[in-house]
């Protein structure tokens, strides 16, 4: 059972000014309104009670803050609820947490540890799941899969015994609709699978065909689970309870005939980053605008391409999904903006990663001409909280700000910070050095990079604007801004302005590693030019 943590004890941590200090652009400090307002059902009477799972994680601290500032019951779970975890300091820290945050130790693989947290809940948020863009294939079941799918099984194992819980959120992504931007189109549904997923599906199809697959809707995957935890699975709430919905389209994916139409419902606003530079502008809906407008991804939609050797994180994401798909599920973008708490833990957040590769010059002079989808994580932490205490919120969730590239994040922070020491690009690095250095350079795989390679998909954020009230977005600009001083005040990543030699140092030790190996790279490919034009020469 999860281990309650007496809040009484650990009340003096609420006077350190730093904890506060550091979570009030993530949360809203004392006094301070929060930057997504609350909309009035979300603290109508009377106060719910809440379970957040994953109460540590980089998404979850901004949606207990926002329960709080409500004036919910907040009960966490986390795998350590020690106050001396620089994250707990930071929850128990938030105003309202001395009064109503309870915290539960929980771990996702073990059953029955999240009964104590959840007994007596009215709403369950499910955030707790691994996010690692670089983890090796052979450790992808036990890292990944694992976890996400068995710790959705688990909690839904334990709302089935506690009667009380009337909604279940899930935290699931976008990479549950898609690997690539044209994934969905219809000249590539009826096409082959190119490159990377090809060979990665011929590679897996040996060990689908003689392990146990998992089953969307079922729990055959869960070989240490009770018998509640396997039914839970595949019926998860009862067809006449509330928090049941009418799915769009069965867990193995929509029909064509069955997209949406129309760009993010006419509501949403978000802005390309960072101006003209190498490579097609964006443009469009919710993100990319070089997809046509057939591959509008919707809610609809679900990721079929990935597989344990081909983006392994995101069809991790979709069978988790697949297991909870009838409950209220939040598919965010890549999350950036300011987080609640601090400590070693936070700096392994891909996030965080990625803020910190930018502030180091990892991607200058040449970046990367990747797609992201991102959002803020102020936007995600109200959506989760409006999924969970709107009476009409059902289904799925697309949350998406906008998209950018990633050569476009280094001219946005250029542009925040004249003068400092991070520079804009100037050009396109090339795709195949990306793919080969990318898993030392950028901690990222190569199916990631072949994967997000281009302008990111469109995103349709209709159904969040009609039903969440999210109709518009916190600027891309402004989440990177907040982030980084957010980030820059706790130590995890370096200020673009600070006069620190070392610091400049660094940079520019990365920045001429990056030029070395830039130009190695151009000089071997033009040697081995060089060798074929004389090999032909001779013949």
């Amino acid at each position: 059972m999860g281990q309650k943590t007496g809040l009484e004890a650990t009340a003096p941590l609420r006077t350190s000014s730093t904890s506060t200090s550091s979570s009030s652009k993530a949360a809203g400090g004392a006094g301070e309104p929060l930057r997504v307002p609350l909309l009035p059902q979300e603290a109508s009477p009377p106060a719910a009670t809440i379970c957040v799972t994953g109460a540590t994680g980089y998404v979850a601290g901004p949606i207990i803050a926002r329960l709080l500032a409500a004036g919910h019951r907040v009960r966490g779970t986390a795998r350590d609820v020690s106050p001396h975890h620089p994250a707990v300091a930071a929850l128990l820290a938030l105003p309202g947490a001395a009064e109503r945050l309870q915290l539960y130790a929980a771990d996702l693989l073990l059953p029955g540890s999240f009964d104590e947290a959840v007994a007596g809940c009215d709403v369950v948020i499910h955030t707790a799941s691994p996010f690692t863009l670089s983890v090796r294939r052979s450790q992808v079941r036990q890292l990944l899969l694992e976890p996400a799918v068995r710790g959705v099984e688990n909690v839904i194992g334990a709302v089935n015994r506690s009667p009380s819980v009337r909604r279940v959120v899930l935290t699931s992504s976008i990479a549950a609709t898609c690997s690539r931007a044209d994934d969905h189109h219809p000249r590539r549904r009826h096409g082959k699978a190119g490159g990377l997923a090809a060979a990665a599906a011929a590679a897996t199809a040996a060990t689908k065909a003689g392990g146990r697959r998992v089953i969307p809707g079922t729990a055959t995957n869960n070989r240490n689970g009770t018998d509640d935890d396997k039914l839970a699975a595949a019926a998860l709430l009862q067809p006449d309870d509330a928090t049941a919905t009418a799915a769009a389209a069965p867990p193995a994916g929509p029909a064509a005939a069955d997209l949406d139409g129309g760009c993010c419902g006419g509501t949403n606003t978000s802005r390309s980053m960072g101006g003209a530079a190498p490579g097609a502008g964006d443009g469009g809906c919710a993100a990319g605008g070089d997809a046509p407008a057939a591959a509008v991804i919707t809610e609809r939609h679900w990721n079929t391409s990935a597989n344990e050797a081909y983006l392994p994180y995101s069809w991790s994401k979709t069978e988790a999904e697949r297991r909870a798909w009838r409950l209220v599920c939040v598919l965010p973008g890549f999350v950036l903006g300011p987080c609640v708490g601090g400590g070693p833990g936070r700096c392994r957040s891909e996030s965080v990663l990625l803020l910190r590769r930018l502030c180091e010059g990892a991607m200058w002079p040449a970046a990367p001409n990747m797609g992201l989808a991102a959002v803020d994580v102020r936007d995600v932490a109200a959506a989760h909280c409006r999924a969970a205490l709107l009476p009409g919120a059902s289904g799925r969730y697309l949350v998406v700000g906008g998209g950018t590239r990633m050569w476009r994040l280094t001219a946005a922070l250029a542009a925040l910070y004249p003068g400092g020491a991070v520079r804009r690009s100037v050009a396109v690095a090339p795709r195949g050095l990306v793919a080969a250095l990318g898993p030392v350079m950028l901690r990222l795989g190569s199916d990631v990079v072949e994967a997000a390679w281009g302008a990111p998909p469109t995103f349709s954020t209709a159904r969040a604007a009609a039903d969440l009230g999210l109709a518009s977005w916190v600027p891309l600009e402004e989440s990177l801004r907040d982030m980084v001083e957010d980030l820059a005040a706790k130590g995890l990543v370096r200020h673009p302005l600070s006069n620190s030699s070392g610091g400049i140092g660094l940079v520019l030790g990365k920045q001429a590693a990056w030029l070395l190996t830039l130009g190695l790279c151009v000089i071997g490919l033009v040697a081995l030019g060089a060798a074929a034009v004389l090999g032909r020469l001779r013949v």
